[in-house]
C-alpha cells in the first residue's frame, strides 16, 4: 500500500479504476472509459486515459463563461447595496467596476441561480377610522342601485403597459 502513495501515477491508476466502479466518482470521472487490461495492468499510459477522458466528458452546450463564481462575489454586493436596481443597471455598473462585458439577460440567469429573484414591491393603503367611516357611506349611498349596477362595467385588474415603464418598482431577494 506504500509503494502505491509513494508513486503518484499509481495513485492516479488507482483513483481512474474506482471511478470506473463508481466509488466515488463525479459525473464527468463516470465518463472516462478503460478496457479491461488498462484497469488492471499498470503500464496503461496516463496520456491515453487523459485523451479518453477529455474525449467523452460532456462539458455542455453553449458559449464558455466569462466569470467564475468567485467573480460574482462583487456583483452580488451590488445588488446587496441597492436591492431596487434593474438588469441592465447591474449590466453598466459591472462593465464600468470588472471591465468584462456581459449581457443583461446573464447577469439576471447568475443572479436567479444564486437564488435571487425579483418580486413586485407591494404598496397598501392603510386605512384609517375616517377611511371605513367613508367607505361605508359610499356603500349606503349606492345600495339602492340595483337596476343601475348592471349599465357599469368593471374591468379586470390586468395591466398592459404599451408605452415605456409602468412605474412599478421591482426588489430583488433571495426565495423563500
Amino acid at each position: 500500500m506504500s509503494k502505491i502513495k509513494d508513486d503518484p501515477q499509481k495513485m492516479r491508476k488507482r483513483r481512474i479504476i474506482d471511478m470506473e466502479l463508481n466509488c466515488h466518482a463525479s459525473p464527468i470521472q463516470k465518463n472516462v472509459s478503460l478496457s479491461r487490461t488498462e484497469k488492471f495492468h499498470s503500464d496503461a499510459s496516463l496520456e491515453e486515459v487523459d485523451r479518453r477522458a477529455l474525449k467523452n466528458s460532456k462539458n455542455g452546450s453553449g458559449r464558455v463563461k466569462v466569470t467564475s463564481a468567485c467573480d460574482d462575489r462583487p456583483l452580488l454586493r451590488m445588488v446587496v447595496n441597492d436591492h431596487t436596481a434593474s438588469s441592465r443597471q447591474l449590466t453598466v455598473r459591472w462593465s464600468s467596476a470588472t471591465d468584462v462585458l456581459m449581457s443583461a439577460s446573464s447577469i439576471h440567469r447568475r443572479l436567479l441561480h444564486r437564488g435571487l429573484r425579483t418580486r413586485l414591491t407591494l404598496y397598501r393603503i392603510f386605512l384609517t377610522a375616517n377611511h371605513r367611516w367613508l367607505r361605508l357611506q359610499w356603500v349606503h349611498e349606492h345600495k339602492a342601485w340595483q337596476v343601475i349596477w348592471h349599465q357599469v362595467v368593471f374591468s379586470d385588474e390586468s395591466r398592459f403597459n404599451l408605452w415605456g415603464h409602468d412605474g412599478r418598482i421591482r426588489v430583488r431577494h433571495y426565495a423563500g
